[in-house]
């Protein structure tokens, strides 16, 4: 979720599955969110260690227009949290294959069918 607040609910209420929070990112393309725990990437990932969740979920355009996607990458790795990225750009193959190489946990995008050619 993108509320911080439903996440710490999940996160309190059971522990069956891990819980992530999303964030809009560093990048500006869906401006700026008013809570200062998702305000950036970097606030999300203290939050997320605060509250023993598994990671941080964050649009895709940091991973790939964002110079200090690696410096934020470090810092979560640093807290053992998990990254992943969201998106319509990783519909494009390339930027997949680029996030793959970055070594991001998760890639979360709609098109599965034409990444999984066996369907």
């Amino acid at each position: 979720s993108f509320s911080p607040r439903v996440c710490a609910c999940l996160k309190f209420k059971q522990s069956e599955f891990e819980v992530i929070q999303l964030v809009w990112g560093d990048s500006g393309h869906y401006g700026i969110h008013h809570d200062i725990r998702v305000k950036s990437v970097s606030n999300a990932a203290a939050w997320c260690q605060f509250l023993d969740m598994a990671g941080v979920n964050t649009l895709v355009n940091d991973a790939l227009n964002n110079d200090t996607f690696e410096k934020s990458l470090k810092d979560i790795r640093d807290k053992n949290l998990v990254i992943g990225v969201y998106g319509d750009l990783l519909n494009y193959e390339e930027n997949r294959v680029y996030c793959r190489n970055l070594g991001l946990d998760l890639i979360i995008y709609d098109n599965i069918h034409v990444f999984n050619k066996t369907s």
